[in-house]
């Protein structure tokens, strides 16, 4: 590897991941990266270390852009030839490993690493730079939440000697930079601020600010040029030594590098402004670096164009919120059909309630084909969206569907990597699904043309108007920080699902420096991470929440909110903490595993039947004696263990299904609606609702409750996370 003496157990180990990962090659398992890193890391832990010898290490890391930044550092420094990286993205430690074993001896290296391992990373491979770019939810049920990842690179960067790269514009990021002593400070924008709500050194509001104008809930669009601060201690957007403007990457001294790159995207030129810095502390000049960069046509298949059934399509990966949110910016340039493909395997993330917090809204003029895995979860998420679209499980099916000779194809992870096969081999066959009937939801302004085209939905929506009706008001309480799993979908549901009635309904969303209204019909809270539940819940206290129950109004509190509503729950500090008091229910902190995946539960309550839900929390919450549960447990941990799920008490509905849980279960969002408006709920077309709730109840004896103290999610993740 080096000059450096190697130990026989290092030698020992480096043939264990040669020999292992060749051999899963040759059986056709894959590329052999994962098996036979982790074989050398069984035989030596610190295998890491010893191939890092005599390297000049740099690490990416962040929850989006990882591989493409990655990659455009590696074409700076002269490219894969010269460099040791996994153009494939691997970016745990053994795939790291097994990329390092691959590589010519004493070349430069330049890792991808999952946000979590940087703390692990960076202590085994001594990097000369640290490029941390975003932090954003991602795979909940499988990583931890962002606060908590911030704080692990924060505590691990205050005796890092190396140059930290780091976007000032990313409140979560640039906190936890600060903590180094040799900090580079690169805006470079960027259009999600919702994990971002809260400092993540005080607590308090961050404010984002731009032209004077003041917003908790900011969105910068395509501009660049926005400040932010903590509203109440020092935290603030750092002099920068470079932004990224329309000009280009401007230094501070005035000096402007143009980036005009083949890769299309805002979020590929704020990638290739973080990689150019760091290629400049690795000895290449700015214009060379970036020069360099704009050479990349494709990164790991992201934004090829590939031809399947005589169709040019173009490839492109989302696989969260943030994500999506700067790539529907990038779709709105084109009007060809949209193929979106959700899976749910490890890789991906088992809980697809993400698809909640994704503006799909924005695709209205676009016909889509919802396939993959999940996809009739995407349907669900497509109705609420009002955007036109059809089912096709299958994905060559689903490109064969389209009519255009061109199409957008967008994946998360695992069915990205599954259309690059159909791509690589377009005579696959697909398999064998049931083709599903074009679903659009129509507004009231489509009736007419619904009379007129005898649709199957016109009797549905033909009573639909807001005049002589009385107004429902929704209440969404804190989804600031009460917002982390996409419960604030639930708001839109049921919006939906009184409009699609003639029920005009009104959704007020308020976020925590807002005085919660008394005067609401429904109030809707969510999950949140510990810090913004202790400051929501003494926030809740002091308003008239209790009152507005008192005065008939319904509630619907899930996770977090849910032990808001009890006796007490536990903060991050492994205090107690009183609760609103409106259950009779107290949550513990349990040395059990986290309660993670799929959740299913017979309701206590005939109208709403078996509810479906996935769960994920530490806490266990132990109901009063005289509580009646929502549900009894048929899949799933539920409340503690011993076979309840959530609390019905009169207008009060709490559950620790996240889904969201009224996206599952159109049985309890109607439930809900004849709480509040205490008026007869009339049937909807609840199709394609049907059939995910069938999808999910796969292989589930129904008849059958959780004994006491049983469990079934099988391998779970630490108890390290939010409630």
């Amino acid at each position: 590897m080096s000059s450096h003496r190697i130990s026989r157990r290092s030698k020992l180990a480096t043939s264990a991941t040669s020999v292992l990962g060749a051999a899963s090659r040759a059986l056709g398992l894959g590329s052999g990266s994962t098996v036979g890193g982790r074989a050398g890391l069984l035989v030596d832990p610190h295998l890491l270390a010893t191939l890092s010898q005599g390297r000049t290490v740099t690490i990416v890391s962040g929850t989006n852009g990882k591989t493409t930044t990655t990659a455009f550092i590696v074409q700076a420094l002269g490219g894969p030839e010269m460099v040791a990286s996994s153009e494939a993205g691997a970016n745990l430690p053994a795939g790291i490993v097994a990329t390092l074993t691959a590589a010519a001896p004493r070349i430069p290296a330049v890792l991808e690493v999952d946000e979590a391992y940087v703390p692990e990373v960076i202590k085994e491979t001594d990097p000369k730079v640290v490029l941390l770019s975003n932090l954003s939810r991602d795979q909940l049920d499988r990583t931890n939440e962002v606060r908590l990842l911030a704080q692990r690179w924060h505590d691990m960067l205050v005796d890092y000697p190396g140059t930290v790269i780091a976007n000032a514009d990313d409140p979560l990021v640039t906190w936890a930079s600060s903590a180094a002593k040799n900090v580079k400070f690169v805006a470079v924008g960027g259009l999600w601020h919702q994990d971002a709500h809260h400092c993540p050194k005080c607590d308090s509001s961050i404010v984002f600010e731009e032209e004077g104008r003041s917003s908790f809930l900011f969105s910068v669009e395509a501009k660049n040029y926005y400040s932010w601060h903590c509203s109440n201690c020092d935290l603030k957007k750092p002099e920068r030594d470079a932004t990224l403007t329309e000009s280009g990457l401007e230094l501070k001294n005035g000096e402007v590098f143009p980036i005009d790159l083949r890769l299309p995207g805002r979020f590929n030129r704020a990638n290739a402004a973080l990689a150019a810095f760091a290629a400049h502390e690795l000895g290449v000049s700015f214009p060379n670096a970036i020069a360099s960069m704009s050479q990349l046509e494709s990164v790991a298949g992201r934004f090829s164009t590939v031809d399947i059934d005589n169709k040019k399509v173009k490839l492109m990966l989302a696989k969260n919120p943030a994500g999506w949110t700067e790539l529907i910016a990038e779709l709105r340039k084109s009007t060809a059909p949209v193929v979106i493909a959700i899976n749910s395997k490890i890789a991906d993330g088992l809980d697809p309630s993400w698809l909640y917090d994704v503006p799909f809204e924005e695709l209205k003029m676009r016909e889509i084909v919802a396939t993959g895995e999940r996809a009739r979860d995407l349907a669900v998420r497509l109705r609420h969206a009002n955007v036109n679209y059809r089912v096709e499980p299958d994905l060559l099916q689903a490109i064969k569907q389209i009519r255009s000779r061109t199409a957008d194809f967008v994946g998360n992870y695992t069915a990205f990597q599954d259309m690059r096969k159909i791509a690589d081999n377009s005579d696959v066959e697909e398999g064998v699904f049931t083709s599903y009937q074009n679903r659009k939801l129509l507004s009231t302004d489509d009736k007419a043309s619904l009379s007129l085209l005898n649709h199957p939905l016109a009797t549905e929506l033909s009573s639909e108007s807001t005049s002589g009706d009385s107004e429902l008001t929704i209440v969404l309480v804190h989804p600031d920080l009460l917002g982390t799993y996409a419960d604030s979908g639930n708001a839109l549901i049921l919006k939906n699902r009184a409009l699609w009635r003639g029920i005009s309904a009104t959704i007020l969303q308020i976020n925590s420096d807002m005085k919660i209204p008394e005067s609401g019909d429904i109030y809707l809270f969510g999950g949140g991470e510990d810090g913004p539940q202790m400051r929501s819940a003494s926030l809740i206290k002091s308003s008239g929440i209790k009152r507005a129950i008192a005065n008939g109004a319904a509630i619907l509190a899930v996770c977090a909110g849910f032990q808001i509503m009890g006796e007490s729950f536990v903060g991050p500090d492994n205090k107690i903490y009183d609760g609103l008091a409106v259950i009779d229910a107290r949550t513990i902190r349990s040395s059990t595993q986290r309660a993670v995946g799929d959740a299913i539960t017979e309701s206590t309550v005939k109208e709403i039947g078996i509810l479906s839900g996935f769960e994920n929390h530490a806490g266990r919450t132990l109901l009063g004696k005289g509580s009646r549960p929502l549900g009894h447990v048929i899949k799933g941990v539920g409340n503690d263990g011993t076979g309840s799920e959530g609390v019905i008490d009169n207008k009060i509905i709490c559950s620790y299904m996240h889904g969201p849980i009224l996206g599952r279960n159109p049985a309890l969002a109607d439930y809900l609606l004849a709480l509040a408006t205490s008026r007869e709920i009339k049937p909807l077309d609840n199709s394609i609702e049907e059939e995910l709730r069938a999808e999910r109840f796969q292989g589930v004896d129904l008849t059958q409750r959780k004994a006491p103290g049983a469990f079934s999610h099988g391998k779970q993740a630490p108890t390290h996370r939010k409630r």
